[in-house]
């Protein structure tokens, strides 16, 4: 459900928040002044969510982050953020905030499940080219992809050397795919000297998509 929008100056310091965001927040217009937006972040989500912020161009497609706000009382609410990096002019950047509430139970019931999905795509992948041959049946693009969806969805860094590990194949083949995939827009920009990868907001939706469509399909298979 739409709550509302926040907006902040390039590094995140919060600017103004309209009413319906700030009774989301439980806080008042005097409460944000001279906060960032990773001071109401839960501690947990810091890292990724600055990681995201941080990483996103002005004129870049919106990065949509899931992520905890703290509330004054110490408790929690679950949100969807969709973040957008726009050019201001003479007063810099602003980073504009569209918030969506989210029911945490849904959210995490449908994470789990399609982390799953991700996690049997990958072993049915596996099985496919230990029986018929890696060379023909590997998949490597779509391999590549659920990897990084998988550690975008656990909230992990993902190397560029730790999924070459993971997909057992070089560094050089797993680069080759990488630049392919930046310049088709499916992955953000490698973020520091380690080779940090992370998807797209677009990217990681259709991934979504396409693992909703296979565990609705084998929902159809089922007895019952």
């Amino acid at each position: 459900m739409f709550i509302g929008h926040s907006v902040s100056d390039g590094a995140g310091n919060l600017l103004t928040m309209d009413v319906d965001t700030r009774d989301f927040l439980q806080r008042s217009a005097r409460d944000i002044v001279g906060l960032n937006y990773a001071d109401l972040t839960h501690p947990d989500d810091v890292v990724g969510n600055v990681r995201r912020v941080v990483a996103l161009h002005v004129g870049a497609t919106p990065a949509t982050i899931r992520k905890r706000y703290v509330l004054p009382g110490g408790s929690s609410v679950l949100a969807d953020v969709r973040v957008s990096r726009l050019y201001d002019g003479p007063d810099g950047e602003r980073l504009i905030g569209t918030i969506f509430s989210v029911d945490p139970a849904q959210r995490v019931s449908e994470a789990a499940m399609l982390r799953s999905a991700a996690q049997n795509a990958i072993a049915s992948l596996d099985r496919r080219s230990a029986t018929f041959g890696k060379s023909m049946f590997g998949d490597p693009a779509w391999r590549i992809l659920l990897e990084l969806y998988l550690a975008e969805s656990e909230g992990r860094l993902l190397y560029r050397d730790e999924l070459a590990d993971r997909i057992t194949e070089t560094s050089g083949f797993v680069w080759r795919w990488l630049v392919s995939f930046e310049n088709s827009g499916l992955i953000e920009q490698m973020i520091d000297a380690r080779f940090a990868i992370q998807l797209t907001a677009r990217a990681f939706v259709d991934i979504e998509r396409q693992l909703i469509e296979r565990v609705e399909a084998l929902a159809t298979v089922q007895p019952g």
